[in-house]
């Protein structure tokens, strides 16, 4: 059985296991790149917007299995990570989160959240995504926010094929990458 619920701190280990193995570098081996990548679309949602971080436990297991983690205020999560930045000693990081962010910027207003989720391959295609992008939406809505975005990489047809499923758009694309939003409430 799988249960959702908010981001925990005992999960921490089972989070960065996730981020890991549920992407492309199938190694709990972090070089320095894989650091910077880890603690720009990972950690630095954990430590600083755990309020809007939700999780997938096994509960057989009792291991985090998937997260979908959220800054509600993308302009306020610039204003943070910056300080994160500063305090995080690692080289390259605030290069890459600026190049990140640079996309994100004329979207302000319509979408001001931004998501990451990650499921572990032998977890996916269970709805497990459904129901953590579920607990998110709601919270969001609850939250009075707009709308939340993602970019995916244009080569994953897989992760496209979910957010369409689910409702999402396609706002700007390029050869690397596909920004999708989701309103969610029209009325705000």
């Amino acid at each position: 059985m799988i249960r959702i619920q908010k981001y925990d701190p005992i999960y921490e280990k089972d989070i960065q296991h996730v981020y890991l193995w549920a992407g492309s570098s199938k190694t709990d081996i972090m070089d320095d790149a894989l650091k910077v990548k880890y603690a720009v679309f990972c950690h630095y949602y954990i430590t600083c917007e755990a309020d809007s971080c939700f999780i997938a436990v096994d509960e057989q297991t009792n291991k985090a299995i998937g997260y979908c983690i959220c800054a509600k205020n993308y302009n306020e999560m610039e204003e943070k990570s910056k300080k994160y930045i500063a305090e995080s000693n690692l080289s390259g990081l605030d290069e890459k989160f600026n190049m990140y962010t640079k996309m994100y910027q004329g979207y302000m207003g319509s979408y001001d959240a931004h998501l990451h989720i990650d499921i572990l391959e032998e977890y996916q295609r269970k709805g497990i995504g459904h129901l953590l992008m579920d607990a998110l939406i709601h919270y969001l809505q609850e939250q009075r926010v707009n709308g939340v975005m993602l970019g995916v990489a244009a080569n994953n047809q897989k992760g496209i094929n979910f957010y369409t499923k689910y409702g999402y758009h396609i706002i700007l694309e390029n050869e690397y990458v596909k920004l999708m939003g989701y309103k969610t409430n029209k009325d705000f």
